[in-house]
């Protein structure tokens, strides 16, 4: 008894209780209204259904999802990552994407210990408290989607940098470093700069053994893609080569390419700290960087500015743009940022009166975002003229469902992306048939049901698309869930 009280008042402490309260602030931030918004696309149901087949033991993959990049993949963690929840929820995309707002808000518990011993403790609160009310960090943990997890990754290799070299911290760096290529592979190389100079400076002090063990360690992680390499005839080698050969790098840099550089990385920094106020983010960007690189002396500052700039290294030689989610990683750095603007205002004021001001304008400002876009669902980015909400998804398959009546029946679809129903099919399977007993029918039915989203990139397309159906079938009912619809038809 007296031993639990003990460990009751030790956890009562701030060290311990500030960050436990980050966590559940940025838990609810995250989960707020999830069950309704959550999006799940296509590329979620495709993603769900390769899942689906790991955890009943049907296929066992060797990569992940598709880059942008032709005929290079991802890796498979974040499939066999994603196989624990998946299974644990029977199947359920909730229950998957509340796993990834878990990982997420650990991750803006983890920026507290940041730097503990060259930042203060309002300073390492404040750099918390960003990363919990940050709208892209939000947005990105709410993505059912391998890019969501890079961010706490990112977080818990930043940590392991920043802390006093140990031997046995080598091999978790590399080790975190090569979850984040398995799951972006642009971020994980946008890293490797930073990685090289934690290996330099601490060359003398790493073991002969150690190195051989993160090469092992690297291996491991890596052998998926090698393997599935030798395979598929050298895919991913040949892939990678032609991207390098395809590459504008002939070209001679032009300001306006590297005006639109600037252009990605300060709209990144504006979703990330300040999203209400574009253009003030324009002025506090550059004064930022210029107060790290006064700060240059402490470790975490030079840490902090070599992790922003080395994407620099890849993006300018292969002139090329990145999209936002190679670009998640920079979160932890620019919440730092923060942090370390906040140390030199305290010690240049002598107070902490204004940073306190600061602080609260920023979070204000971030909070007052996320009420005006979170329950809304807009201004995300990944969703790109979709619609598919799992709330109004459920209620399109549930109206089916009941119209049926328990008799077979078959759905068409008129989606966007186009013909790709991989999310309509999923849910059919892991929500559809758990609450309704039965899947539908690969056959068509006399009476049958289409579901349709919106297509706000071609609309004329599907109005002709709709004209034909209108001569081949009659309509019956109608019923609409925010953007999607769906409609009961009966064949002429």
């Amino acid at each position: 008894m007296r031993l639990a009280r003990k460990k009751f008042k030790q956890f009562l402490k701030p060290k311990f209780t500030l960050p436990f309260l980050i966590f559940l602030l940025t838990f609810f931030l995250r989960i707020y209204l999830l069950d309704n918004n959550l999006f799940f696309g296509w590329e979620q149901g495709r993603d769900a259904w390769v899942i689906k087949d790991i955890i009943e033991l049907k296929k066992l993959t060797l990569i992940g999802p598709k880059t942008d990049l032709e005929g290079i993949f991802h890796g498979p963690f974040y499939y066999y990552l994603m196989a624990i929840p998946y299974f644990l929820g029977r199947g359920n995309p909730i229950i998957a994407s509340l796993f990834i707002c878990f990982l997420s808000s650990l991750g803006a518990s983890l920026l507290f210990f940041t730097a503990r011993k060259e930042l203060t403790l309002i300073s390492r609160l404040s750099v918390a408290l960003i990363s919990a009310l940050s709208f892209q960090a939000i947005v990105f943990s709410r993505w059912l989607s391998n890019p969501s997890l890079v961010l706490p990754l990112s977080i818990f290799l930043l940590f392991f940098l920043s802390q006093k070299f140990k031997e046995t911290n080598f091999p978790i760096i590399i080790i975190t470093w090569g979850l984040i290529f398995h799951l972006e592979l642009a971020s994980a190389l946008f890293l490797t700069p930073v990685l090289i100079y934690y290996y330099f400076i601490n060359f003398k002090k790493i073991n002969l053994l150690f190195l051989l063990k993160s090469a092992l360690i690297l291996f491991l992680i890596f052998s998926p893609y090698l393997l599935f390499d030798f395979r598929h005839h050298q895919i991913l080698s040949k892939s990678f080569l032609n991207f390098f050969k395809t590459t504008q790098a002939s070209q001679p840099i032009s300001f306006a390419f590297l005006k639109e550089l600037y252009r990605v990385g300060l709209r990144e920094f504006t979703l990330l700290i300040l999203p209400s106020f574009p253009l003030i983010t324009k002025i506090f960007l550059p004064l930022l960087l210029l107060i790290a690189f006064l700060e240059r002396k402490k470790q975490i500052a030079k840490i902090v500015l070599i992790w922003i700039f080395s994407p620099l290294v890849f993006l300018i030689p292969l002139r090329t743009v990145p999209m936002s989610q190679t670009l998640i990683h920079l979160g932890p750095a620019f919440f730092l940022l923060i942090g370390l603007f906040l140390e030199k205002t305290i010690t240049f004021t002598k107070k902490q009166f204004l940073a306190i001001i600061i602080l609260i304008f920023l979070l204000v400002s971030n909070f007052n975002y996320y009420l005006e876009t979170i329950p809304e669902n807009k201004n995300f980015f990944f969703r790109a003229y979709q619609y598919t909400f799992i709330g109004d998804q459920k209620k399109i398959i549930d109206f089916v469902y009941q119209e049926a009546k328990g008799e077979e029946f078959y759905f068409d679809y008129y989606t966007f992306p186009y013909w790709l129903p991989q999310g309509w099919t999923y849910l059919f399977e892991s929500y559809g048939k758990r609450k309704y007993g039965y899947l539908p029918s690969e056959e068509r039915t006399e009476e049958f049901f289409v579901i349709i989203e919106p297509d706000e990139v071609t609309p004329q397309y599907q109005e002709d698309w709709y004209q034909k159906l209108e001569k081949e079938t009659k309509l019956l009912k109608t019923f609409t869930s925010g953007r999607l619809k769906v409609e009961k038809r009966l064949l002429l």
